[in-house]
């Protein structure tokens, strides 16, 4: 078993290619509103929020939004969160891994 502190280190050098790897698994983006969607089970319940909801065009840059990628077969495969207070940049993204089928999100309507 490697050594965690060493296995650490490795991480930084190990960003691009798996940057690269989760978004050419994407098949489509979608905008939505903070706190977006979550696999976890009785999140938004635990943290007594409300699902985010999707929409139709990216909104304006002094608003917390996720932009989620889903792959072919309607997986959420990363989250990227931009920031109001930043005038709209990047400041966060999380590549996911979904190697089973419960770890499936449908793409919602905008209407939802």
């Amino acid at each position: 078993m490697p050594d965690p502190a060493e296995r650490f280190g490795q991480l930084g050098d190990e960003y691009e290619s798996r940057k690269r790897a989760a978004d050419a698994l994407v098949e489509g983006w979608d905008w939505y509103t903070w706190p977006g969607l979550d696999l976890r089970p009785l999140h938004f319940e635990r943290d007594l929020l409300k699902p985010g909801r999707r929409l139709d065009d990216r909104p304006p840059e002094n608003r917390d939004v996720l932009r989620i990628g889903f792959d072919a077969r309607g997986r959420l495969t990363v989250i990227a969160e931009y920031s109001g207070f930043l005038h709209g940049k990047l400041h966060a993204e999380n590549p996911r891994s979904c190697r089973s089928a419960s770890a499936w999100l449908p793409r919602l309507s905008a209407a939802t």
